[in-house]
């Protein structure tokens, strides 16, 4: 395979490059990448899921400051090499066409969380961006919180996925400024810390200024204070457009979360799980 594959003689039709399936294949992905910066065709790049060499990552990056037509990126894989963060931030910062990113776990240091911060606030493309956590890999706040401090000034992102985000600080405060700042954000994912506690409380205050926000996604509900809740329940009566969409627990029934509920069915925005889950009780309930 040369390069004349997607450099030399610029291909003019290829529209996706999956390497997901490239295992053991990086010395060949990384030149093969590395000609995208030539290319005028392709529109989205998928990258495996497991780790690559840091070759493969810097060539992936290095292309995006440059590439014209890239519309979706994924690189879904944990990486904690030195530099990775402002790689990524100059790659946002630079591409004026990438419209979905979706990124793996990546440890960043306090000047690489500046660089993202102004590369996000910058940005005029992005419309979705996912920071993916897997179990096995520690979700870094400091990526949360240079992401949530971005979006405070964004104008074009509407969908935000962070599903490990733990709702500690400074993460906690800088996503509270970013929902009561923000005008676009339509999405939010957050990890199930933020249904307990003080992040569950401070997320209700915030959702209660925010008048874009439509859709709430968290990993599960947690079974939490009743009082937590009904904060929760009357940021929804306040925010009428808002569905909750969450996992519930096993052993969980809507009678867990009774104040919530009410304020959904009463703006009848009850995402479809919610409603399988309701419905599945109210037949029950039929029989007694």
């Amino acid at each position: 395979m040369g390069t004349g594959w997607a450099g030399e003689d610029p291909n003019l039709t290829l529209k996706l490059l999956d390497c997901g399936t490239w295992r053991g294949r990086h010395a060949v992905m990384a030149p093969v990448i590395g000609a995208l910066r030539h290319n005028h065709s392709l529109t989205e790049l998928k990258l495996p899921s497991r780790p690559a060499d840091d070759h493969v990552m810097e060539a992936a990056l290095a292309m995006l400051e440059v590439n014209s037509t890239i519309q979706t990126f994924d690189c879904p894989w944990h990486d904690d090499g030195p530099g990775i963060g402002f790689r990524i931030a100059a790659a946002i910062r630079t591409n004026s066409t990438l419209t979905s990113c979706r990124l793996g776990m990546v440890e960043v240091s306090d000047a690489d969380a500046d660089a993202i911060e102004e590369a996000v606030a910058a940005n005029a493309s992005l419309l979705r961006l996912e920071v993916v956590h897997r179990n096995r890999d520690p979700w870094s706040p400091t990526l949360g919180n240079a992401i949530a401090r971005g979006l405070a000034t964004n104008t074009t992102l509407t969908e935000l996925r962070m599903n490990g985000a733990h709702g500690v600080e400074p993460e906690l405060s800088s996503v509270m400024a970013m929902l009561k700042a923000n005008s676009t954000l339509t999405t939010l994912e957050l990890g199930c810390e933020w249904m307990e506690g003080q992040a569950l409380a401070r997320l209700s205050r915030a959702l209660r200024c925010n008048s874009t926000l439509t859709e709430l996604h968290t990993s599960s509900l947690v079974q939490g204070d009743a009082t937590q809740l009904a904060q929760l329940a009357d940021a929804v009566r306040v925010h009428s457009g808002l569905k909750v969409f969450a996992d519930f627990p096993g052993d969980a029934t809507i009678s867990h979360y009774a104040s919530l509920d009410a304020a959904l069915s009463e703006a009848r925005h009850l995402a479809d799980d919610w409603w399988r889950r309701r419905a599945l009780v109210v037949w029950v309930c039929s029989f007694r």
